[in-house]
């Protein structure tokens, strides 16, 4: 793909933007961009770059490693799976994005949750066993977000 064979001769400099961001961060945001342009073909080529990103971020040394990217890549991964029918397999990443400190569960990732939340609850799948299950799960997790307040200004 072109923009594969830009990214790894691109010389990173502060005008290399998306194309000097490291493996897996690169993998995480090319499946996002696949999931926004919808259809099959695409959720496909969403779910094996969200795969990607996964293993790039859980190879890190764990000092190394961001508790959001991994979030983002599995609901990434999650929605794909929506995409694709696969509610089992969704509700697999799901369940790993359940178990995120409160204070790693920034607005995009709350905002990934919100837009799964839809998806599951939309009829293709509101009458799956698991549903029931899943949608309580999100309404939890979505309850206890990070509340990053910015300090108060000197008078």
């Amino acid at each position: 793909m072109a923009t594969e064979d830009a990214r790894e001769h691109a010389e990173p400099d502060a005008y290399s933007g998306v194309f000097g961001f490291e493996p897996g961060k690169a993998a995480y945001y090319a499946s996002e961009a696949r999931l926004a342009l919808g259809g099959r073909p695409n959720a496909q080529k969403a779910a094996s770059g969200a795969q990607t990103a996964l293993t790039l971020f859980s190879e890190a040394p764990p000092t190394e490693q961001c508790p959001e990217f991994l979030a983002a890549a599995q609901l990434d991964l999650a929605a794909a799976q929506l995409a694709l029918g696969e509610l089992d397999g969704a509700a697999e990443h799901l369940q790993a994005v359940f178990s995120l400190a409160a204070e790693n569960r920034t607005q995009p990732i709350v905002g990934r949750m919100t837009k799964a939340e839809a998806v599951v609850a939309s009829p293709r799948y509101v009458r799956a066993a698991v549903t029931s299950d899943l949608l309580e799960q999100i309404t939890l997790f979505r309850a206890y977000t990070a509340n990053r307040e910015l300090p108060a200004l000197p008078s």
